[in-house]
């Protein structure tokens, strides 16, 4: 069964204050992560939307990866007591 989540959040990146949506989805192939940036901070580039909106990725990804890791040796500990 897939699994969808999905959150619009306001989010603070460096001095940006926008909103943003954020989904997580399971596919068969991965998981999918989907940032947009649906109220951008008054007077952000297009450019400065794309760094935010990657930086946020980037962040996403990197604690997702980070708790996949540690429940993953969570249970290979808990498998070896």
């Amino acid at each position: 069964m897939k699994k969808q989540i999905r959150q619009v959040s306001f989010l603070k990146y460096q001095y940006n204050k926008s909103v943003f949506s954020i989904s997580i989805s399971e596919q068969t192939d991965g998981t999918q992560l989907l940032v947009t940036m649906v109220r951008p901070y008054a007077g952000l580039s297009a450019d400065g939307i794309q760094r935010a909106v990657t930086a946020v990725a980037d962040r996403i990804s990197q604690y997702l990866e980070n708790e996949t890791v540690l429940v993953n040796a969570l249970l290979r500990r808990s498998k070896s007591h």
